[in-house]
C-alpha cells in the first residue's frame, strides 16, 4: 500500500498509451493528508504526495490513496503501483482490453457498412453522393484500362514501324 512507501522504495509506472512500464525509486513522501467522508463516521482516509525518480527524471504523484497499492491517473493515462504484482495485473488488463477490441473489429466494420447503407436509403442526398462516387470509380477504372490499352497499341505500332524500317533498309 502507498502508505507503506519510504524513500528508496521501488515504484512502478505503466504508461498505457505506449504501453511501457518504468521502474523508479521514491525520492520524497509528503505528510499524509486526511480525506474525510462526510456521509460516514468512519475515520478519515489518507493520501500522500510522492516524488519518484524514473529514468533519471523526477515525477510527482499527488494524492495517492494510502490504503491502495495501485492508482490510475486518467488524465495522464498512467497507472502507479508500489508492487510488481500490482503493475503486472494492470498490464494484463490493458492487454486484455486491446485483445477484446481487436476481436470486435470485424463486427464493427459490418455495423459501419450496414449503417451507411441504411443512411443512403433514408437520405436521398447521401444516396445520390454514393451513386456518384461509384460512377466516378467506374469511370476512373475505365480510363485506367483505356490508358493500358493505348500503351499496348503504341508499343505494337512502334514495333511494326521499326520492323518496316528494317525491311526497307535491306
Amino acid at each position: 500500500m502507498f502508505q507503506g512507501l519510504s524513500v528508496g522504495s521501488p515504484i512502478y509506472v505503466l504508461f498505457k498509451q505506449e504501453p511501457k512500464v518504468s521502474i523508479g525509486e521514491v525520492s520524497f513522501i509528503g505528510n499524509p493528508s486526511p480525506v474525510y467522508n462526510t456521509t460516514s463516521i468512519m475515520p478519515p482516509k489518507y493520501t500522500y504526495d510522492v516524488k519518484a525518480v524514473i529514468e533519471g527524471k523526477e515525477y510527482e504523484f499527488n494524492k495517492l490513496p494510502g490504503e491502495q497499492s495501485v492508482f490510475g491517473y486518467q488524465n495522464y493515462n498512467t497507472i502507479i503501483s508500489d508492487s510488481r504484482d500490482g503493475i503486472i495485473k494492470e498490464v494484463e488488463t490493458v492487454r486484455n482490453q486491446s485483445a477484446k477490441i481487436l476481436e470486435d473489429i470485424d463486427s464493427h466494420k459490418r455495423i459501419v457498412e450496414k449503417c451507411s447503407t441504411i443512411l443512403t436509403e433514408l437520405n436521398p442526398q447521401l444516396k445520390k453522393e454514393a451513386e456518384q462516387a461509384e460512377e466516378i470509380a467506374r469511370l476512373k477504372k475505365g480510363m485506367s484500362e483505356l490508358q493500358v490499352g493505348m500503351s499496348d497499341i503504341k508499343a505494337m505500332l512502334t514495333r511494326a514501324l521499326n520492323n518496316g524500317l528494317k525491311k526497307e533498309e535491306k
